[in-house]
């Protein structure tokens, strides 16, 4: 082949390669077979049809086309390309993640990093394969090691900051952030809500506002940026600024409709109490508003007032018939599910449309939660969401397991770590559940929100004196301190403990009328 063939070829391919720049791959892949119609060992060609079927998802096709390539890499064939090896062998890798099979891949990958140890690509592929399998501290020092230096790449930084936010390091994801955003250059408003959101789950309320309303004077036309100002507002109390968003969002809004999404955002917070009665207040003015049934349902059952919830159902069902009840009764569900925070978790609300009432519902949000795992498997939020249904649900051994992945991936949460003690304590189970108290305690020292179950194991190991003495030297407000005796209360109570009424607090005393 002479000199003019093969620049001809070369041009050719570059053009493929911007065609499958553009998304035309159709176009890109009819270029790449004209060349290697002609020059059948043109290896960079067989590798970017590899590409195009791996993009296309054609995995096994692409197998074959590397091993062509890797034929003629083999091959003394003068009309032969010089290899790119590792790019074949990372092409190779994406191929068989996409046949699942995660064994072979690694290995791949492993030979990749044994040449290049700072190969990005592969080092991003060998942390999704270790973030699958619930390894995710792994893939995250992959992904450190990655991001290391200069050269690192937007990808490396955005599945850093993701993943670093699913453990539980929010102060390290917003670290990867603002390198993220270094890079990034141009700022759009979904990027300071991800910031604003991070810096929320860090527990920074005050940081966490200011950067809301920052993105509320930047854009004032942005419906999101709005409600989750509002949203947090709820969650702090400050009422007066949710409802000064709400109204940026709906200049005139009628008084029911303000109220509902008042509503709306209680439940958000998990506030089903206090939403459940602003929620019978729209339905009070406007009785025929199914919206506000439904979300009236979803509090009454997540408040376990079950005879409330049959009622509201049986009344909509008697008015919409079953097909509009569920489809109001899954958005109204949707919405009271926690989690909201993790990005397109649940993309498709028709999804949910087949969510029946009470032990209904909840085994169906299992299979909701269980669909997203299948995509998100190391979002420590949905398997601890998943657990609660199986706890609703009666399947205790499967809500243990979902737990514990939750907590494997995220050892310092709160929520996960007080439901599994809980479900221990029941169990009978003291020295494992003081185990995993400990464990949390490593990560979270300054909470008194496991205060409540430290006191109950001091309490059934007999140790009353040193439950008080835990008390005392915890040094909450009063409120707090009364809040956690009426939980001690509570479980010393479920237990049938003889002591439980020792720690019923005292009411507060009530001036003598005059």
């Amino acid at each position: 082949m002479n000199l003019a063939q093969r620049a001809h070829h070369d041009r050719l391919l570059s053009r493929a390669r911007r065609q499958a720049a553009t998304g035309r791959r159709a176009e890109a892949m009819r270029l790449v077979r004209l060349v290697l119609k002609r020059q059948p060992a043109h290896v960079d060609a067989r590798m970017l049809a590899a590409r195009l079927l791996i993009d296309g998802n054609f995995p096994q096709l692409a197998i074959d086309e590397l091993d062509a390539a890797a034929w003629y890499m083999q091959a003394d064939d003068p009309g032969a390309q010089r290899p790119n090896r590792t790019g074949h062998l990372v092409l190779r890798a994406e191929a068989l993640c996409l046949l699942g099979e995660p064994d072979k891949a690694a290995d791949v990958l492993h030979r990749v990093l044994r040449r290049r140890p700072t190969h990005r690509k592969a080092l991003r592929l060998l942390a999704d394969l270790r973030a699958e399998r619930g390894e995710v501290d792994a893939a995250i020092a992959l992904l450190q090691s990655a991001a290391r230096g200069k050269g690192h790449g937007r990808k490396t930084l955005a599945r850093l900051t993701e993943l670093l936010e699913s453990a539980g390091r929010y102060e390290e994801a917003l670290s990867a952030l603002d390198r993220f955003e270094a890079l990034a250059g141009e700022r759009e408003p979904s990027d300071g809500l991800h910031r604003a959101r991070l810096l929320r789950l860090a527990g920074r309320d005050a940081d966490a506002t200011a950067a809301y309303e920052r993105l509320a004077d930047e854009h004032t036309h942005d419906e999101a940026v709005h409600h989750e100002v509002a949203e947090l507002a709820v969650t702090l109390g400050d009422e007066p600024r949710a409802t000064r968003h709400l109204r940026a969002v709906t200049p005139r809004p009628a008084p029911n409709e303000t109220l509902f999404m008042r509503a709306e955002l209680h439940a958000k917070a998990g506030r089903f109490d206090r939403a459940g009665r602003l929620y019978w207040r729209v339905i009070q003015r406007e009785p025929a508003h199914p919206a506000a049934e439904a979300h009236l349902l979803v509090c009454a059952i997540l408040e376990h007032r079950h005879r409330l919830a049959e009622r509201v159902h049986e009344r909509m069902t008697r008015r919409l018939g079953d097909d509009e009840t569920r489809r109001h009764v899954a958005r109204a569900w949707q919405l009271a599910t926690p989690g909201r925070l993790i990005p397109q978790t649940f993309s498709n609300a028709e999804r949910e449309a087949t969510h029946r009432i009470l032990p209904g519902l909840l085994r169906e949000s299992a299979g909701v939660f269980e669909s997203a795992l299948a995509d998100n498997p190391g979002y420590a939020d949905l398997h601890y969401h998943l657990a609660n249904c199986h706890v609703h649900d009666d399947r205790r051994d499967a809500a243990a397991e979902s737990l514990h992945r939750a907590l494997r991936i995220n050892a310092g949460y709160l929520d996960a770590a007080r439901l599994r003690t809980r479900m221990l304590i029941d169990d009978g189970n003291l020295d494992a559940a003081a185990a995993l108290l400990r464990t949390t305690r490593q990560r979270k020292a300054d909470t008194s929100r496991l205060l409540d179950l430290e006191i109950v194991l001091d309490v059934l190991h007999g140790d009353d004196d040193g439950a008080h003495d835990r008390l005392n030297a915890a040094q909450l407000p009063d409120h707090l301190r009364r809040t956690v005796m009426l939980q001690v209360a509570t479980t010393l109570r479920r237990l049938g403990h003889p002591t439980a009424d020792d720690w019923q607090p005292i009411p507060d005393a009530k001036p003598i009328a005059a």
